[in-house]
């Protein structure tokens, strides 16, 4: 389907967006969907106190200004640096200095939709002051996606002889498991008995097939699994059996 199902839980409930498999072909359908993205905005901004942004998204400004013409109260979470995070800066040339500005023009509508918030929280030291000069309300911190009762505590967390990683996040280049990957196998070689479950949606089937032919190449087809995408529970269920989480640097 063109437009992903929405999915409600207890607790949210998430609509619709148009579907891509990468970020270039999102920004590429972006104009052509903004008009939509508006008009949703309008009709779920209504129904609430308070509007969240989290950002980079290149939509947050547009719909920033409608949060504020409709009289909400607006959060700002800054998850990441969009300056430096594109990959494409690495490359040089054409592509790098598109990017570039980009990058630079979406850090001024962040910066503006940061200005009338009630609270900015970064999710880095390094972003704090460049987002504290635009709203003094700005803060360190994370956005929360767990309850108290998902914490709990295990006393045989690496005991065995069975080492069992998890990785959740989506099947992308950036995510950097090639390298988790060849560092299994260089622990495998020196007689640790590694394991890994991945679970999360395969944004790039090319990448997943070059790590599938990685991971025939080091001999780890026995002690890694894919597990796709997965429910809440699920996650949780998987991150309960496994020893360490390895999140991204």
């Amino acid at each position: 389907a063109d437009i992903a199902r929405p999915v409600t839980t207890d607790h949210m409930e998430f609509e619709g967006r148009f579907f891509y498999e990468h970020i270039e072909e999102y920004y590429c359908r972006l104009p052509a969907n903004l008009s939509k993205m508006k008009r949703d905005a309008k009709r779920i901004f209504a129904e609430y106190d308070v509007i969240i942004f989290r950002v980079p998204a290149p939509v947050s400004f547009p719909l920033a200004k409608i949060a504020k013409k409709m009289g909400k109260d607006t959060i700002v979470f800054v998850a990441g640096d969009v300056v430096k995070q594109t990959k494409y800066l690495e490359q040089g040339g054409i592509k790098a200095m598109m990017a570039r500005l980009l990058s630079r023009h979406c850090r001024k509508g962040e910066l503006k939709v940061a200005e009338s918030a009630k609270l900015v929280v970064t999710w880095g030291e390094e972003l704090l002051p460049i987002f504290a000069a635009a709203n003094p309300i700005t803060c360190l911190g994370t956005d929360p996606n767990v309850s108290k009762e998902d914490i709990f505590y295990r006393e045989d967390t690496c005991t065995s002889e069975t080492i069992r990683l998890t990785r959740i996040c989506q099947v992308v280049d950036s995510k950097g498991i090639e390298y988790l990957l060849d560092a299994m196998a260089g622990l495998r070689k020196n007689g640790y008995d590694v394991r890994l479950e991945q679970a999360g949606f395969c944004t790039d089937p090319s990448y997943k097939e070059r790590l599938d032919r990685q991971i025939a190449e080091l001999g780890l087809e026995p002690y890694v699994k894919f597990h796709g995408m997965r429910t809440f529970p699920e996650l949780l269920e998987i991150y309960r059996s496994c020893d360490i989480h390895v999140i991204s640097s």
